[in-house]
């Protein structure tokens, strides 16, 4: 017996289940499309039973170079899921969610389209201002980078100030509150 489960995650209309796995119901965050990734073979009852449609070009998540890392977040506070990716050449870039299933990079106005190897992308509140903030870690190239979120769809960089050793490079990374200040992120 198949069994399908249709979940929303924000990128529009669902569609006929047996030709994609993008569907609709009121899943939300903390799930959004990290949910979609861990979730895929569970949903059904054979996994010879799923397919998928590339839908990159038509949703405008494209990039040049090839892509190393994702990560998803609703950096502007707007309901809807933004994905920052990096690259191994060319500038990184952040997809805004328009909230009708297509992406608009707004990487250079937003302060992060930054050009070098980069294996990780982290999003934290690491100033507890209640505002998600930007980690890249280094691959092959460029300097370790964090971003403090402005609130207005911006980004300052702060990585001379903040600490962090800029020529280490970083295959995977994860903010923790460590010494249990409730939710202050004391390392990263």
């Amino acid at each position: 017996m198949r069994t399908e489960k249709l979940i929303d995650f924000g990128w529009g209309a669902p569609r006929d289940p047996s030709k994609i796995l993008h569907p609709k119901s009121k899943i939300r965050r903390p799930f959004g499309l990290f949910a979609l990734m861990l979730g895929v073979l569970p949903l059904t009852a054979s996994a010879q039973s799923i397919s998928f449609e590339d839908l990159s070009e038509r949703a405008g998540l494209t990039t040049e170079g090839s892509g190393h890392g994702a990560s998803v977040h609703d950096f502007d506070g707007d309901g809807w899921d933004d994905v920052f990716i990096t690259v191994s050449q060319g500038a990184s870039a952040l997809f805004r969610n328009n909230g009708d299933g297509t992406f608009t990079d707004v990487a250079a106005e937003a302060g992060v389209a930054v050009v070098g190897s980069y294996n990780t992308a982290l999003w934290g509140d690491v100033d507890n201002d209640g505002l998600v903030d930007l980690f890249l870690g280094r691959g092959a190239s460029g300097d370790n980078k964090l971003f403090l979120n402005n609130g207005d769809g911006t980004f300052t960089d702060v990585t001379a100030t903040s600490g962090l050793d800029l020529a280490i490079p970083v295959a995977t990374a994860a903010f923790g509150d460590v010494d249990g200040d409730a939710g202050h992120l004391g390392r990263l």
